[in-house]
């Protein structure tokens, strides 16, 4: 029903704009018309609006729309599972953007490519596009870094590249690069937002630390020609330069990188500190363990979904159905189950856990799912005689370890 009445207001504004003279939303209204019933697969009437919607946007140079109509028709060529207009479509996409200088396009379309190549199969193209993909949207987000928010809004934007990306290396058993890949989508802003903090409190002369803002957002944002750009950067190097000559721990905050290596992390682990990171797709959860010396992974038969059941059994406030900020669990309700917390334990902690002696820390970087959960309270033995609200007698994981949490790694 909310498809059909899409369809019937779609057409109303269509045939409006039609009699007003309104090029822009004809188009649009046609676009997403040409969606829905790609949607709904009658593929004849999404390639017929399509095609009306292309030859408005040629006729009135809207290349903005023309990008939109060659993503479009990638999926339809996606339906028709024909692959040479799949990559055909998404490959002249990827190049009206590049001459747009059309970030958000540009990192679909190199988006869309990797997943066609991962597909079917085309290891190296997959990789290549996948890493254009994720560099785009690391490139473009430094003239976003003054302003935090806007920052975290469009990692979240972006997140299933990365998570798209860690899926493909661990298909292919690149357990080291989908670590690195995944920790890196977990800190990026918190990164670049320290860093900046780092920079205002360090630097107090106002018009210096807005030069840098200045340069960082010009040399980021794809507006300029080469001969400008090389300009600007030769500028923003003498600048930087000035300012680590005169403070040389500044060049960490001022070359911000956001490459995040194995080796760089055990560099900075204490001998008894271990980083357990935890990372779900669909139908598997992967669990990295960090040491001073050492990596292991451990690839368990939970899926995303079953995760998720584990955690919502412990307690009513894990469970996403009770998220509202008005629900109340009083310990009369037995809000917190020992049995499941030990199930939980069995299925994801037991596998891995041996690796970790007894008395070290543990450091825990989960993905979202698992972002406010209490490890240290997971019940590392169980007797079922017992009742599943009994805790005084309970041997909880924070006997064994020292637990503590980060963002990443």
């Amino acid at each position: 029903d909310s498809i059909h009445l899409s369809e019937k207001h779609l057409k109303i504004a269509l045939e409006t704009s039609r009699k007003i003279g309104d090029p822009y939303t004809e188009i649009n209204s046609e676009l997403t018309l040409s969606y829905l019933f790609l949607k709904t697969n009658n593929l004849t009437e999404a390639s017929n609006y399509l095609s009306k919607a292309r030859s408005f946007a040629s006729v009135y140079g809207l290349e903005y729309e023309l990008v939109e109509c060659d993503l479009l028709n990638g999926e339809l060529e996606t339906a028709r599972n024909n692959f040479e207009g799949i990559t055909d479509s998404f490959k002249k996409a990827l190049v009206r953007a590049q001459a747009m200088n059309e970030f958000n396009l540009m990192i679909e379309a190199n988006y869309k490519l990797a997943v066609v190549y991962d597909k079917y199969n085309l290891k190296e193209l997959a990789e290549s596009y996948y890493s254009s993909a994720v560099k785009l949207v690391e490139d473009h987000s430094r003239s976003l870094f003054e302003d935090d928010e806007v920052q975290i809004s469009y990692f979240s934007a972006k997140h299933n590249i990365y998570y798209s990306f860690a899926e493909f290396y661990l298909k292919n058993n690149q357990y080291k690069n989908a670590f690195e890949l995944i920790e890196k989508s977990r800190s990026r802003n918190t990164m670049q937002n320290l860093s900046n903090l780092k920079l205002q409190s360090a630097i107090k002369d106002e018009v210096t630390l807005k030069s840098i803002y200045e340069y960082d957002w010009m040399i980021h944002s794809g507006l300029y020609e080469q001969n400008k750009l090389d300009s600007l950067k030769t500028l923003f190097t003498e600048l930087k330069n000035g300012i680590i000559d005169d403070d040389p721990s500044m060049n960490k905050y001022l070359n911000f990188e956001s490459g995040i290596s194995i080796i760089e992390i055990q560099k900075n682990l204490e001998g008894n500190e271990n980083i357990v990171s935890i990372f779900s797709i669909e139908e598997k959860t992967y669990v990295f363990v960090l040491s001073e010396n050492g990596f292991d992974h451990f690839e368990l038969d939970v899926t995303k979904k079953e995760l998720k059941n584990l955690t919502a059994s412990i307690s009513p406030y894990y469970d996403p159905k009770n998220s509202s900020n008005n629900s109340y669990y009083n310990q009369d309700l037995f809000s917190f189950n020992v049995e499941a917390a030990f199930n939980f334990y069995t299925k994801i902690i037991k596998p891995f856990i041996n690796k970790i002696p007894e008395g070290e820390k543990i450091i825990f970087t989960s993905s979202y799912e698992l972002e406010t959960f209490p490890f240290e309270f997971l019940v590392t033995d169980f007797n079922k005689d017992q009742s599943s609200f009994n805790y005084g007698e309970q041997k909880y994981l924070l006997f064994r370890n020292n637990i503590s949490y980060s963002p990443s790694a």
